[in-house]
């Protein structure tokens, strides 16, 4: 038997001849993993997620969010030791977050025993995920992998996986948490509990109670954006926050100064069994000027953009059909965007019901914004 052997210490790919002992195998698949362990990034560049929600905590947070082997290994790059970790021999289906921040990772249909001790995957769950960079810590190249989300380190992946990839991403188990039974593409990228309030300020929305769904929609000054979607039926509640952004627990001050790239978006949660999706989608149009770019009404700057944030392919969808449907009804070219939900961060709350706390501020503000005339003047009458 011809088996190829990637050896991570050297950075090279040994093809051997001979016939290989399983032991003799294993034995050098786990080398590959371990050598380098409690490494020493010093002469390797600091990582930079490339996430629109990365995020970035002090060394102190950290130690905070993190167990003590949580820590050593995502944040200091440590390595568990082999048939030790969790997940190595899990064979159950569902999701791996990471254990750092919670964003999925990889799926469990990717996963295989490649005999080393430690969760082995034949690619990342999804593009922009999982990140890599060179690591040189031992003289030789090997390739990192780290949560694309908060950088933590996850461990590294080697030429020698299965087909069609032929990859190894070899992942330490305490890098990792799992969703049993949880499907990949309708997994959220909510952060991990111990980080929806890591300062003061917004805190993350936290998913619906079983049975409920929700929408997310960017409509420019999220006061208006409420009061519509209040009095639908089957609509459970609205709430205005942030959305979009890479700043963690932003402030409506941050958002205002234009210091975070979020938007102003509102949260609606509903019950699926009494209004569609679809539905939703047509009263968040009727709402807004989709032909208007860089704000809504006399509103202007990036977070007063408009958008559908969507949390599952079926939702992106409808979105886009509804989106080619306005642009035939406008015959206009539809600036709104459509993009995949982040975390939502919850407004503070004197912005909560804002029409119903301030209802003659909330007026004043409509009628000077213009925002109504626009709208009768692009949707004509509409029924109450």
């Amino acid at each position: 038997m011809r088996v190829r052997v990637f050896l991570s210490a050297t950075g090279e790919t040994v093809l051997l001849n001979s016939p290989v002992p399983k032991l003799v195998l294993i034995a050098a698949l786990i080398v590959a993993c371990t050598v380098g362990s409690e490494q020493s990034n010093a002469d390797t560049p600091s990582f930079e997620p490339t996430r629109a929600d990365a995020i970035s905590l002090s060394d102190d947070a950290w130690k905070t969010a993190l167990s003590p082997e949580e820590y050593r290994i995502l944040r200091m790059s440590g390595t568990e030791r082999a048939f030790t970790g969790k997940y190595w021999n899990n064979k159950k289906d569902g999701v791996y977050r990471c254990a750092g921040c919670a964003l999925p990772l990889f799926k469990s249909e990717d996963k295989f025993d490649s005999g080393t001790g430690w969760p082995s995957f034949s690619r990342a769950g999804a593009k922009n995920r999982v990140g890599t960079q060179n690591d040189v810590s031992l003289g030789a190249i090997r390739t990192e992998i780290l949560c694309n989300r908060c950088g933590g380190h996850l461990g590294h992946v080697f030429p020698d996986g299965p087909e069609p990839t032929g990859l190894r991403y070899c992942v330490n188990g305490n890098a990792l948490d799992f969703e049993e039974n949880a499907k990949f593409a309708r997994s959220k990228t909510t952060l991990a509990p111990h980080l929806t309030n890591p300062k003061e300020g917004t805190q993350a929305s936290t998913e619906p109670p079983k049975g409920q769904a929700e929408a997310i929609f960017a409509g420019g000054c999220f006061w208006c954006m409420e009061k519509p979607f209040d009095t639908m039926d089957g609509v459970i509640s609205t709430l205005s926050g942030y959305t979009g952004g890479p700043e963690v627990s932003p402030s409506y001050k941050e958002v205002a100064n234009h210091r975070t790239g979020h938007y102003e978006a509102i949260r609606v949660v509903y019950d699926p069994d009494v209004v569609n999706y679809d539905t939703l989608l047509k009263t968040f149009w009727r709402n807004i000027d989709p032909t208007q770019d860089n704000g809504q009404f006399c509103d202007r700057g990036n977070q007063y953009r408009s958008a559908i944030f969507v949390n599952t392919p079926k939702e992106r969808k409808a979105a886009e059909r509804s989106k080619g449907d306005v642009a035939k009804l406008l015959d206009q070219q539809i600036v709104t965007e459509i993009l995949d939900a982040e975390t939502f961060w919850i407004a503070e709350d004197y912005h909560q019901d804002f029409y119903q706390k301030e209802p003659e501020r909330y007026t004043r503000y409509r009628l000077g914004c213009g925002r109504d005339a626009q709208l009768l003047r692009l949707w004509g009458p509409q029924k109450k």
